[in-house]
């Protein structure tokens, strides 16, 4: 892999490439890109850890909204009955 360094270059839509939204010439040009290009192949890597950790994130938090649902179903089903 070839680093750019500080060099400027023109990164391809890594986020797009990750879920799956680039044409099909997109993601080809991306992925010759990638092989060539440490910077931008850590910058994927960054950003899938990211993707994987919200939506990790995501789940915990459905979860967690269902059990407080469940708490006040049984909260208002005690008190009721």
């Amino acid at each position: 892999m070839t680093d750019h360094g500080s060099v400027e270059h023109e990164s391809p839509d890594l986020v797009g490439l990750l879920t799956g939204e680039l044409p099909r010439d997109q993601t080809l040009a991306a992925a010759r890109h990638l092989e060539g290009c440490a910077k931008c192949a850590h910058e994927l890597a960054d950003i899938v850890v990211a993707h994987a950790a919200l939506r990790s994130s995501s789940r915990v938090s459905g979860l967690l909204e269902e059990d407080e649902e469940d708490v006040e179903t049984a909260a208002n089903t005690t008190a009721t009955g």
